[in-house]
């Protein structure tokens, strides 16, 4: 204790309340500290937003503003905001049998089930397809949709099934191209997800009356509830569609046998074609031959005998024509007998 005490009173030690900068700091530690919390406040008060967003801030928790790339301005503790992408293509993949082959974190465990599903023949096809959307409006895209990724999952998938139910399964397997699949996905999807359905309710009493004029995206005559999402569908686009791999050897075989079947059909209709003709070209030499006759009846029974003795002799090896005018002829006899 009383080394410490001298060492206080030890003039060569330094009282650190002499030292210059403890005199500064003591005699300007007000502006300092103001200086201090000015610079975390403007810290805390300015954010930066990427080319490829935009910014919506909430003040006390409701929506005040939205900012687009820049450095912006917000008070702290009472505004916060939230980043939208609303500059960058999304992409959802839906149907893959093979949940490690999902690239995107729209996929489930459920994407087995959620790929096959049933034509109109009535046969289950697997299907994978992929949603390309944009965020449009950054204020509907947070407050008027509470899980974004599940609604454009059910909404995409029951879009695909009607589609895909209104078809056959050899239409959709050999004729896909000739359809509209994927563009009646697309305006299915975003007549649900808005905003393009709006109403004139000229009689205020908050719904649509058939008869009141109406923006029918999909033509069906009637007011479909949208939520006005934010969101646009840019493409649908189906990257696969076939038989399940498990019942693939069944369906080669069907579709072998319906092969083979359409073959002997084509094979009989072909002959048939040929009897007919044949037919008829034997009705026509037969009529004409019946013309000939009536009008030339001897020269007629001659060809035809002709003919006939000509068909007989073809089938004759040997052969010894007698004419019987001649006289003084004795018959021919073979007396070589047999050798």
């Amino acid at each position: 204790m009383e080394q410490d005490q001298n060492s206080n009173n030890n003039p060569n030690i330094p009282n650190l309340k002499d030292t210059d900068l403890f005199k500064f700091l003591n005699k300007f530690k007000f502006p300092l500290i103001g200086i201090l919390l000015t610079g975390l406040f403007i810290y805390n008060a300015l954010f930066q937003v990427d080319t490829s967003e935009d910014a919506v801030i909430l003040r006390l928790g409701k929506y005040h503003d939205t900012k687009g790339p820049g450095l912006h301005f917000k008070i702290p503790l009472i505004d916060t905001f939230e980043l939208v992408p609303v500059r960058e293509a999304q992409i959802a993949e839906f149907g893959f049998v093979d949940f490690d082959e999902a690239q995107d974190s729209y996929a489930s465990e459920s994407d087995e089930i959620v790929s096959l599903m049933m034509t109109n023949n009535p046969s289950i096809m697997e299907v994978i397809w992929n949603v390309q959307y944009r965020i449009t409006d950054p204020k509907a895209y947070l407050f008027n949709v509470v899980d974004v990724k599940n609604t454009i999952r059910d909404l995409s998938e029951a879009a695909m099934r009607m589609q895909i139910g209104d078809n056959s399964f050899e239409k959709i397997l050999n004729n896909r191209d000739e359809l509209s699949l994927e563009s009646d996905v697309l305006n299915f999807m975003q007549c649900i997800l808005g905003p393009n359905e709006i109403y004139i309710d000229s009689n205020n009493n908050g719904q649509w009356d058939n008869g009141e004029d109406l923006t029918d995206c999909n033509n069906n005559g009637q007011w479909d509830m949208n939520y006005n999402t934010g969101i646009t569908i840019t493409e649908i686009k189906i990257t696969s569609a076939k038989y399940p791999n498990d019942v693939a050897s069944a369906f080669d075989e069907v579709f072998k046998a319906q092969k083979d079947r359409d073959i002997s059909v084509t094979n009989a209709n072909e002959q048939k074609i040929a009897y007919v003709n044949k037919a008829k070209g034997e009705v026509a030499v037969f009529d004409s031959l019946a013309a000939a006759h009536k009008n030339y009846p001897e020269i007629t029974r001659k060809i035809m005998a002709l003919d006939a003795q000509e068909r007989i002799f073809k089938k004759v090896k040997d052969k010894t024509i007698i004419d019987s005018n001649l006289e003084g002829i004795l018959q021919h006899l073979d007396l070589g007998g047999k050798k």
